[in-house]
C-alpha cells in the first residue's frame, strides 16, 4: 500500500511542475520570476518529502500556500490557473494531513506511560 507521505509529495511535486511550467509559459504575468522561485523550491522540497523526511512537509505547506497566494494575485481565469489553484490545495491538504498523523507519539514513547511492577 502506498503511505500517505508518498502520495502527499507526489501532489506536491506535481504542484511544484505546474508552478514552474506557469514560468515558461508566461502564464504568470508580472508574478513570473516568484512562481519559478517558488515553484522550483516546491520541487525540492516535495522530492524530500517523497523520499520520507517528516519535517519537509512543513516547507511543502508553506510553499503550496505561496503558490496559491501568487497564482490568485496573477488572476488568471483559464482553465491552467483552476488546474494550478487544485493543486496548491490538495498539496496543502495533503500536507497538512500528513503533518497530522505523523505527530503523533506511538504508545510506547509517551512521557506518561510508566513502567508497572508488581
Amino acid at each position: 500500500m502506498i503511505s500517505l507521505r508518498r502520495i502527499a509529495g507526489t501532489v506536491s511535486l506535481l504542484n511544484s511542475l505546474l508552478a514552474i511550467y506557469a514560468y515558461l509559459a508566461g502564464y504568470a504575468g508580472s508574478y513570473a520570476v516568484a512562481m519559478l522561485v517558488l515553484g522550483t523550491l516546491l520541487l525540492l522540497v516535495s522530492l524530500v518529502c517523497i523520499y520520507g523526511v517528516f519535517y519537509a512537509f512543513y516547507g511543502s505547506a508553506t510553499l503550496s500556500t505561496l503558490v496559491l497566494i501568487i497564482s490568485l494575485l496573477a488572476g488568471g481565469t483559464s482553465l491552467y490557473f483552476v488546474l494550478l489553484d487544485a493543486f496548491s490545495l490538495a498539496s496543502l491538504t495533503a500536507s497538512a494531513i500528513t503533518l497530522r498523523r505523523g505527530s503523533k507519539l506511538p504508545e510506547q514513547a509517551h512521557p506518561l506511560n510508566l513502567p508497572v511492577f508488581g
